[in-house]
């Protein structure tokens, strides 16, 4: 069996690299779809012999919408030409997944929709599109055919499982799939502070869903205690972190950019907590994958976001983490300095950290689901 998957850029998607290889394996022919990026040269060399490259991307990489555009008309033509032929949508480029179904259902070709973020009930809480506006109400439209006529849908979550469930899709042909990725262990890292102190460590896209006002707050109030503030990302929202770093100079936050696979994994072993947030309204339409890599080296979760939000309710489940409100400065220091003082409570949430990791997050486990999913569906 052939099967084709579509995105722009398969570093946010590790699971995508492991099913590659897993299906190969399996004597099926799988191939992955992306375009020219800036780091287009960081797709592992274990699946290059499985990854095609939409040639015309190449001109427009350093301009991202007109480099989306000129990947989905690439794309389209590949779906229109493959022959005998299972398609895989992910969501990148944002919407393109709407006009990749509507293109298999007009010419018969099957397809599956892989929902990495909730489009197009994004654009709105975004602050992009009205929920009124005659476009919104037309992409509406769309995504429910796009979903109705795919042969399965894989979501992230439980939470984003229900969404999709309320545009009247069955809920036996929706597959919760975590976004896992492969993260060694790694030798702790000394802080750049000089000090062998508490750790927070945030790593990971600084985007418009992401929340960094309480954080940097909560960091002012502890910078008596040795407890050390570390970012690792770039996105929108890097420049409120830059803007407090400039008017405040604090000595207990630190800002960093990219950094190569091996040192940033040392970084994540180095912390003693990681920090996650979310945005009010971003509740299932997204859910934040850094989750699994903070998981993945053992490390308790320190969470600011909605409570019905995928994060809080796994939190509030299996005790992995501490979840606090958005925007609850008190309640984000209390829970910090709860896990500072007492060696009993990390060592607790640490424990269920890594239990949770074992049981639901291995990428061995995952990918044989995903592969279980495949079969199923298009195989027997």
């Amino acid at each position: 069996m052939r099967i084709s998957f579509y995105n722009t850029q398969n570093i946010v998607v590790p699971t995508l690299e492991a099913i590659l290889l897993k299906l190969n394996a399996s004597g099926h022919r799988a191939t992955a779809y992306f375009s020219y990026a800036s780091y287009q040269n960081r797709t592992n060399n274990r699946i290059s012999d499985f990854v095609e490259y939409a040639q015309i991307t190449y001109l427009t990489k350093s301009r991202l919408r007109l480099n989306q555009l000129a990947y989905i008309l690439s794309a389209t033509f590949k779906i229109l030409f493959s022959r005998k032929t299972k398609h895989i949508f992910l969501t990148q480029p944002p919407l393109a997944y709407l006009w990749f179904a509507f293109i298999c259902r007009v010419f018969r070709k099957s397809y599956a929709i892989h929902i990495m973020d909730q489009y197009p009930e994004l654009l709105p809480v975004m602050g992009l599109l009205s929920p009124n506006a005659f476009l919104y109400k037309f992409f509406i439209r769309s995504r429910t055919k796009a979903f109705k006529g795919a042969d399965f849908i894989i979501v992230l979550g439980k939470c984003m499982q229900d969404l999709v469930e309320q545009a009247g899709i069955p809920k036996e042909d929706i597959y919760i799939v975590k976004n896992v990725p492969s993260v060694n262990e790694s030798k702790p890292l000394e802080s750049t502070k000089g000090g062998s102190g508490f750790k927070v460590l945030y790593a990971g896209n600084m985007g418009m869903a992401h929340l960094f006002s309480t954080i940097l707050e909560s960091s002012k109030s502890l910078a008596g205690e040795n407890i050390h503030f570390t970012f690792i990302g770039k996105g929108q929202r890097r420049i409120e972190i830059e803007q407090f770093i400039k008017s405040e100079e604090p000595l207990n936050v630190e800002l960093l950019g990219y950094l190569e696979k091996e040192e940033f994994e040392k970084h994540l072993s180095a912390a003693d907590i990681h920090f996650i947030s979310l945005r009010k309204g971003f509740e299932g339409l997204m859910v934040p994958s850094k989750l699994y890599s903070s998981l993945a080296v053992g490390k308790p979760i320190l969470y600011e976001g909605p409570a019905n939000s995928e994060i809080a309710l796994e939190i509030k489940k299996y005790g992995f983490g501490k979840s606090i409100s958005p925007e609850d400065t008190d309640g984000l220091i209390a829970a910090i300095m709860e896990l500072y003082d007492s060696k009993d409570a990390i060592n607790s949430v640490t424990r269920h950290a890594i239990s949770y990791f074992k049981n639901y997050c291995n990428q061995e486990k995952v990918i044989h689901q995903y592969f279980d999913i495949i079969e199923r569906n298009w195989v027997q």
